[in-house]
């Protein structure tokens, strides 16, 4: 280990020759563990041994050692494996190395929820003096997380990292632990290498995770700062960075278009029997253009597995290994963002009610955005008491994220004193009691028993993409107002799914499922589960796109493709009262004239339960239920609607945009929408735990079609300004508020305060994540 501290405040370990990565991805009924010799000369070989809680060997192997890189790999099959503990052994010479893993039907469960949740991270976004780090210490926070990046200093030069060590020993003296963010494109020599934009200009000194040159120089970068930091051990994080807006590296939405991503492009196309293309697709070449995206959403993935699996070989003393993901439901997909394999937390933007990451279990949320609409702490607070309580309850956890007063007054146009007046670089501090009673808050869980499908690649290419990925956001938002319990999949995860790991759901809601291929429509159906398609279902496959007027034929039904119709609602003859009810006294109270849409303009063969103009609109066949156009969209249609310009900060990533367009929460006909989305759900005998929701409003802080009452497992959010009664339906009977049985069940009546939460009690209070 090259890092030698002058700082008797940072202790060093020494590392095991043996250490075992544990395995990566905990989808696929094998996993691959892996063995590392860190010594001069390994032992010839490595047993492997895996045992239950109770030290019961279930199965065992060996393997020998390769040359050079002192790597043992064995895919271990654990289809027979029952659900439990187990404790996974690798014996070389005198050493040995374990891991704990918890199996479940075959396969690795996923990571641990909330992987900070004993601690109060601190980040200071803008920078920060001693003054500031003594307020954030006496609030409470015992986590700085810091950015380092000691600059490129020529090939074979060390780097010099005094000024990055002064930051961590500042925490260190404070007793604060840190997680170090690792700003990689720092490492990259000045001029060698850029990221291509669409038009073929370069960015300087970016990186282009296609050019393995530059990922080549990224990796041993980074092998320098793990090196120097490994082994102090109030270091307890890491998370390699790639570029601003996320790991993909691109940090305008037209870049990523080079030389390098068309050659990796082409072997991608000609690998799955296509012909290579000349150039990167754009919009104009709707096939490709699919392809182009979805070859990202593959390669990305790869090469972060790559990375951060390369970081966990060399660090395996249990230091976190993160990736900044911001990640948006359907929006900015342009940016090709994705998953990260192998990471242990994922760092997003926690400011936007319908942003999420890929894994919001394990993520941490900067609560940076939106404070230009804030006039005061209280307004900041407001904003997010009932965002963090509610992305606790799913697995995220809030970060204390401090701005400096200079920053608002250069970016919010405030008069010069404002900030200091307000106490603005003060209000993470004030926050800090909010942070620490989410993060104290025991969640239980609600089995969720409906999968809510994150469209990823296909949202930023599908025709209409704005207007498609509001109707995609509009199904989540009214499955929370009717408090329906449910997983997010996004989409790249669902094609690694099985069938069987779908059987739990009752209902798989799969909306704007323009690119739908074969093999997933299979899988659907052999999970045995409610599936609701939405918008123009599977007019993109792996075959191609059906052109509007086109017809694709499958399992017997006909889909017609094009322009639908609008028109007036109505329920079709012999429709089960199930999937009408309440619609036909709405559509009396409240006449709905819907506008023309794209989807599916005609589908035969399948039983039409409602019509919209004289043809199918919602309609079933089998297990499958189609939505022939972007519904929640057309019913919050609004050509009136005031689109509102919502950016404050000449700091772009600090802004908020309007995803709304014109869709309003406050069209008469959101109602109706909502009411066949609740009947779909309880069809499919998923259960609704919030029966009658109050309508979505336009917050002033939280924007448009904002739901006022949610609740996720035993968490209960309110986004409004005033208190509101709602009653909850729950698996057992609640402790903390007035409740009777129901049935099988029970309803709470729950009062919860405005712009905030509340904590649900049983008498029975199940397990706890």
């Amino acid at each position: 280990m090259s890092l030698v501290w002058a700082c008797a405040l940072f202790s060093l370990v020494t590392a095991p020759d043996l250490s075992i990565e544990p395995p990566l991805d905990p989808i696929s009924g094998t996993f691959t563990t892996v063995a590392y010799w860190r010594g001069a000369t390994p032992p010839a070989s490595v047993a492997f041994q895996l045992a239950n809680a109770t030290s019961h060997v279930v199965w065992q192997d060996s393997t020998e050692f390769s040359s050079p890189l002192r790597r043992a790999a064995l895919r271990c099959d654990t289809g027979a494996i029952a659900d439990g503990a187990y404790t996974l052994t690798a014996k070389a010479g005198d050493q040995s190395a374990s891991v704990t893993l918890t199996l479940r039907q075959g396969r690795e469960s996923l990571p641990e929820c909330r992987p900070f949740r004993s601690r109060m991270l601190w980040m200071p976004m803008t920078g920060y003096t001693d003054t500031q780090l003594d307020d954030a210490a006496s609030a409470g926070y015992d986590t700085l997380f810091t950015k380092v990046a000691p600059p490129y200093a020529g090939p074979g030069v060390p780097l010099d990292f005094t000024e990055a060590d002064g930051l961590i020993k500042k925490a260190q003296a404070r007793g604060m632990k840190a997680v170090v963010g690792w700003l990689l494109w720092v490492g990259l020599p000045p001029g060698q290498f850029g990221l291509a934009r669409a038009d073929g200009s370069q960015i300087a000194n970016q990186i282009d995770p296609c050019c393995d040159a530059a990922m080549a120089q990224v990796k041993a970068y980074a092998e320098q700062l793990l090196d120097h930091y490994m082994g102090c051990r109030d270091i307890i994080a890491l998370t390699p960075t790639w570029g601003i807006y996320g790991e993909a590296g691109y940090t305008e939405f037209n870049s990523g278009y080079s030389l390098y991503a068309l050659e990796k492009f082409n072997r991608w196309l000609v690998a799955r029997g296509e012909a290579q293309v000349a150039k990167l697709p754009d919009a104009s070449d709707a096939y490709h253009w699919l392809l182009w995206h979805r070859f990202r959403f593959e390669y990305l993935p790869q090469v972060w597995g790559e990375f951060n699996g390369h970081l966990k070989r060399l660090e395996p003393n249990g230091v976190k290994i993160g990736a900044w993901q911001e990640i948006y439901n359907g929006h900015m997909y342009d940016l090709a963002l994705s998953e990260a394999p192998g990471a242990d937390f994922a760092i997003n933007e926690m400011c936007f009610p319908w942003g999420m990451t890929y894994d919001q279990p394990k993520a941490i949320g900067e609560t940076m955005g939106i404070r230009y609409k804030c006039n005061a702490y209280t307004d900041y607070k407001d904003y997010y008491l009932p965002l963090i309580a509610r992305k606790w309850a799913e697995g995220q956890q809030a970060i204390g994220c401090q701005l400096s007063n200079s920053y608002a007054e250069e970016n919010y146009a405030w008069q010069s004193g404002t900030a200091a007046r307000l106490e603005f670089d003060r209000w993470e501090d004030q926050f800090a009691p909010v942070i620490r009673r989410v993060r104290d808050t025991v969640v239980i869980d609600e089995s969720a028993d409906v999968a809510y499908v994150q469209m990823t690649y296909p949202a930023a290419i599908y025709p209409d993409a704005g207007n498609t990925v509001t109707d995609i956001n509009l199904y989540e938002i009214v499955l929370r107002m009717y408090g329906v319990a449910y997983d997010r999949i996004p989409i790249t995860r669902l094609s690694r799914l099985r069938a069987a790991d779908l059987a739990k759901y009752k209902l798989i809601v799969f909306p704007g499922a323009w690119y739908l291929d074969d093999a997933m429509w299979l899988k659907l159906k052999a999970s045995g589960a409610n599936v609701l398609v939405t918008g123009g279902a599977m007019q993109a496959g792996d075959g191609g796109i059906i052109a509007d007027g086109g017809v694709r034929s499958l399992d017997g039904l006909n889909l017609e493709y094009g322009k639908t119709a609008g028109g007036d609602p109505e329920i079709a003859p012999g429709c089960p009262e199930s999937f009408s009810r309440d619609i036909a006294e709405f559509l009396r109270q409240t006449p709905v004239a819907l506008p023309a849409d794209i989807g599916i303009s005609n589908l035969a063969n399948a039983e039409t339960l409602l019509s919209l103009g004289g043809r199918p609109w919602l309609a079933r066949s089998g297990a499958f239920h189609f939505i022939s156009n972007r519904m929640l969209y057309a019913c919050a249609y609004d050509p009136q609607r005031v689109i509102p310009k919502l950016s404050g900060s000449k700091d772009p990533s600090a802004n908020e945009g309007d995803p709304w367009g014109l869709a309003s929460s406050a069209s008469p006909a959101n109602r109706l929408g909502e009411l066949i989305l609740r009947n779909v759900v309880e069809s499919s005998g998923a259960t609704i735990r919030i029966s009658d929701p109050l309508p979505r409003m336009s917050s002033p802080y939280l924007g448009d079609h904002v739901e006022r009452i949610n609740v996720t497992g035993n968490i209960a959010v309110n986004l409004d300004k005033e208190a509101h009664t709602v009653s909850i339906v729950c698996a057992r009977p609640v402790t903390n508020f007035p409740c009777a049985a129901d049935g099988t069940r029970w309803k709470a009546q729950v009062t919860i305060p405005a712009y905030d939460f509340v904590a649900l009690t049983y008498d029975d209070a199940g397990a706890a994540r």
